[in-house]
């Protein structure tokens, strides 16, 4: 939601300190290549059904540095690479999902011959949230409520991903899977901004009653007996709350 730093561990291939990452020890005897003159490449004649062409290719020789030495670097064995453990802090910022990534430029593993290094693309695993799912920007939330205040209306307080509470207003005879919207109180964008949380409305079904209660829900149970066809059309809590009142 508010972005975060993590600390992340991983191995790549680095460039080999002794040696730079070229494979040749610092004081060895290096000549130039005779077979591209220290160019690091070649031209190459290659000949096919629609005539000759001209090829530029990296030197097999040299294998493109332009000098050759019977000398390797006894860190590397000759690479110009070695296997390297590495720890770097990575900014993920808010908004971030699964599938995201950051590119963190010359993390990467260390180029052949002492070329530049390539980048590392960390790629974001959010953990799923325990009260909240998530889709895109939005948040839903499943919002149990007793029966009574279904059919009575009110207002229920609900978490929010700040970790404070927003306040829902329930109509009276709402009905179950009812959703609220409400505004800039989902996940933040990348670009700015923020996006809605849905709450959805489940409401509970008592598994013991009270004989109070008990007795409420046989007279309601009369009171549809004797006004069934006439009131049909109306829903349940409508008839709770008439009852009620």
């Amino acid at each position: 939601f508010s972005g975060v730093t993590r600390e992340i561990e991983y191995r790549r291939m680095g460039a080999c300190e002794e040696c730079g990452g070229t494979g040749i020890p610092p004081n060895a005897d290096v000549k130039t290549c005779p077979a591209c003159h220290g160019r690091g490449y070649r031209h190459v004649m290659r000949s096919t059904l629609l005539g000759s062409f001209t090829q530029v290719a990296e030197c097999p020789d040299c294998k493109g540095t332009g000098k050759i030495t019977d000398e390797r670097c006894s860190a590397c064995n000759g690479k110009g690479r070695v296997v390297s453990d590495e720890k770097i802090e990575v900014e993920i910022p808010a908004g971030a999902d699964n599938g995201n990534y950051r590119l963190i430029r010359g993390m990467g593993n260390a180029g052949i011959n002492g070329g530049p290094s390539g980048d590392l693309a960390v790629y974001v695993k959010a953990i799923p949230h325990e009260k909240f799912t998530r889709r895109g920007a939005d948040l839903y939330y499943n919002l149990s409520i007793s029966f009574s205040t279904a059919a009575l209306g009110g207002s229920v307080e609900v978490p929010t991903i700040e970790g404070e509470t927003a306040k829902v207003k329930i109509p009276s005879g709402t009905q179950f899977g009812t959703s609220f919207r409400l505004k800039r109180k989902g996940m933040s964008y990348l670009d700015g901004g923020r996006g809605d949380m849905i709450v959805t409305a489940y409401i509970q079904t008592p598994r013991k009653l009270s004989k109070e209660e008990k007795k409420l829900f046989e007279k309601l149970r009369e009171f549809d007996g004797d006004h069934h066809d006439e009131r049909a059309h109306e829903g349940f809590f409508e008839r709770i709350k008439e009852l009620l009142e």
